[in-house]
């Protein structure tokens, strides 16, 4: 999902909007040793990523 290189699926839960939006509102992604939460918000507004 995150990573294109990744060797092997990821178990991974994704919460989608219910606003008809059918934006991605937070992605939770297990990668054995830890795991990535995302949660999104403000679409369409700039963002920086450093």
């Amino acid at each position: 999902m995150l990573d294109p290189g990744a060797k092997s699926a990821r178990p991974a839960t994704v919460w989608i909007a219910q606003d008809g939006s059918h934006h991605l509102v937070r992605a939770s992604i297990d990668l054995g040793s830890g795991s990535i939460q995302l949660t999104q918000s403000k679409w369409n507004e700039p963002v920086n990523v450093d």
